[in-house]
């Protein structure tokens, strides 16, 4: 069986990018461009494994995380986080 990893970026660009890294690495990838569109996607097809993207419009990453820590169904996904912001400040 196929890990399937949701990504969650706004940016076409750096979704496309890393989407095909993992594709490349064997990897199922699915693909959401706001925290909205990440929690109707995990919803359908809950996903393996979570790259979020944390500045977002409409409902960022943090955001999203928070929804998805306080819904059994969704909190043991494991997310890691990814930003394109240089400096620690990028984080709260």
């Amino acid at each position: 069986m196929t890990t399937r990893i949701l990504v969650v970026e706004d940016d076409a660009d750096v979704r496309y990018v890393v989407s095909d890294a993992l594709q490349d690495a064997g990897y199922a990838v699915a693909t959401a461009i706001d925290g909205s569109d990440a929690l109707d996607q995990i919803d359908q097809h809950p996903p393996d494994a979570i790259l979020l993207d944390l500045a977002m419009p409409s409902m960022d990453g943090w955001s999203f995380l928070e929804a998805c820590q306080n819904d059994d169904r969704w909190a043991r996904i494991p997310v890691g986080i990814m930003s394109a912001r240089p400096t620690p400040s990028a984080f709260r």
